[in-house]
């Protein structure tokens, strides 16, 4: 169980640099200002279903007293919820 997670971390934190290494790639590059845009906007896209998905999984591991419906976790239930 904890291999897995150890593992579902690593994941992720590989997957969101390859993310951010390549939006740094597009600021770097000669394309045009049009194109540039485009590829952004999919890589912030994706950055931000990766985020989704982490923060689902800490919902769901929080109990249900502790979360009203709607309710966006503080930094400080995320960090709890980590540890």
């Amino acid at each position: 169980m904890r291999r897995e997670e150890a593992e579902s971390r690593r994941d992720h934190k590989q997957m969101e640099e390859h993310l951010y290494e390549c939006i740094y790639d597009i600021q770097c590059s000669n394309a045009p200002p049009t194109e540039k845009l485009s590829a952004l906007n999919r890589y912030k896209a994706q950055l931000m279903r990766l985020h989704a998905h982490k923060m689902e999984k800490l919902m769901l591991n929080t109990d249900m007293q502790d979360k009203l419906h709607g309710e966006e976790p503080s930094l400080f239930k995320v960090l709890k919820m980590q540890k």
